[in-house]
């Protein structure tokens, strides 16, 4: 069983949990870290399917800042459906070697039951704030709207999200994906469940 939820709580800050088990974690994110920005592109590096094999990684690191405190979350990729996740709390976040540190949670998971908890987690976001909104209220810091799109198409198709490699006058090359199916990924999240 897997639980997570992220729920913003004012101005730069948010409160979140992540239930593995029997195992929880409590989390009170502040605007000097990217906490969603971090997790979605941490577990996407971790997903050989959708990156390329020499930037796939078997794991990422990231910080949760509470000020002063912090948690750092550790991600592995165990196997083709598991991922192990190591959340180690810190007194200094930015200085870790002040206090003790204590491990909060240890577990294996599958893959994509904790992917379909972030992509919740991201859509109530975005149906409760917006874009825009999200921005203003995360403190100007932006959703992490591609990674979202790249997670729920992998969740619902299993490949990486569709682009092509284009050139321009025969040197400029850019990546391009088609912004219709990125709009009907958006516009999905409103249809009534």
């Amino acid at each position: 069983m897997v639980k997570f939820s992220y729920v913003l709580n004012g101005i730069g800050w948010a409160d979140s949990f992540l239930q593995i088990d029997d195992k929880i974690c409590y989390f009170s994110p502040s605007y000097l870290t990217e906490p969603l920005i971090d997790l979605v592109e941490g577990l996407l590096n971790l997903m050989y399917e959708i990156v390329p094999s020499d930037e796939v990684r078997q794991e990422v690191s990231f910080d949760w800042d509470f000020e002063p405190a912090g948690k750092n979350w550790l991600i592995r990729r165990v196997d083709n459906d598991t991922i192990r996740i190591k959340i180690t709390t810190y007194q200094d976040i930015d200085n870790k070697s002040i206090g003790t540190s204590e491990i909060e949670l240890e577990a294996n998971c599958e893959l994509n039951l904790f992917i379909s908890e972030l992509i919740n987690v991201l859509e109530l976001i975005l149906k409760k704030c917006g874009i825009v909104g999200y921005k203003d209220t995360w403190y100007n810091y932006d959703f992490p709207i591609s990674g979202y799109l790249k997670l729920k198409y992998y969740y619902l198709h299993r490949k990486e999200f569709p682009k092509e490699k284009i050139k321009e006058d025969g040197c400029i090359e850019y990546s391009k994906s088609n912004l219709r199916d990125e709009i009907a990924i958006l516009m999905d999240i409103l249809r009534p469940s």
